[in-house]
């Protein structure tokens, strides 16, 4: 089982989607200011702000970590992927160099850092049965994360990157709204117990845009009844919480 189920894959941008490019967000010293001012503040931001968790979960509390380690601990993932993952979790000033090299917001990575590699959540594995631990580590998105960080992102690269940092951020939201990562219902399982999407019982993972599809990121919501073809999102993700208020708003929250 892999806690970061994943897609069908299209490496291609969509045609007309331009960022600001590498270091469009600023210098390097200004990103880690800004990094260090979430870390001041204690706290997260206003209502549809872009603050990072913190609280009795944060990465540095005392003893950390506690609790289980990746959510797959049968070995369904290579050393090189854990270890990566586990220096990702204790690198945070990994934040700022990927928020200059692609050109967004350092709170932003820092949210999708803290949910893919920090924290811990409660994942359903079957039905009626839910484990706590880390993400399943995965190569592609190690070498992502550490290409960003490098500046080495090509641009089909660099825009998986955007996707996964949009899946990433937004799944964080839509849990920190109350969301489950995906359901426990029974109906969320096929008969040899995979996990399924079932309109009636959707997940924040099945409803974030779509971590390998940078070209058509919301087309899964139809799914779910909801429309997202009259929203398009920013390509330097600076729009990331009205695709979560589309969200919550399509589901009644």
């Amino acid at each position: 089982m892999s806690g970061r189920p994943r897609g069908p894959g299209d490496d291609t941008p969509s045609p007309g989607r331009r960022g600001r490019g590498p270091g469009a967000a600023g210098s390097v010293a200004q990103a880690h200011e800004a990094v260090a001012a979430i870390a001041r503040s204690g706290r997260p931001a206003a209502a549809g702000g872009t603050g990072v968790p913190h609280g009795p979960a944060a990465e540095f509390r005392p003893g950390f970590p506690r609790g289980a380690d990746f959510i797959d601990s049968g070995g369904g993932f290579s050393p090189e992927a854990a270890d990566a993952y586990r220096r990702i979790r204790h690198s945070p000033e990994d934040t700022a160099l990927v928020a200059s090299h692609t050109g967004i917001d350092p709170a932003v990575v820092e949210r999708m850092r803290r949910n893919l590699f920090v924290e811990q959540h409660d994942v359903a594995v079957g039905p009626n049965r839910v484990e706590r631990g880390y993400f399943t580590p995965d190569d592609d998105i190690a070498e992502l994360w550490d290409a960003a960080a490098r500046g080495t992102l090509g641009p089909t690269r660099l825009a998986d990157f955007r996707a996964l940092v949009a899946h990433e951020y937004v799944e964080n939201k839509l849990m920190e709204a109350g969301l489950p990562y995906r359901s426990a219902h029974p109906d969320s399982f096929n008969a040899e117990g995979d996990n399924v999407v079932n309109r009636l019982h959707p997940g924040a993972h099945d409803l974030a845009p779509h971590a390998w599809r940078p070209d058509a990121p919301l087309e899964h919501w139809q799914r779910f009844g909801l429309d997202g073809s009259a929203l398009e999102m920013a390509p330097d993700l600076s729009n990331l919480d009205a695709v979560v208020q589309a969200v919550l708003g399509g589901l009644g929250r």
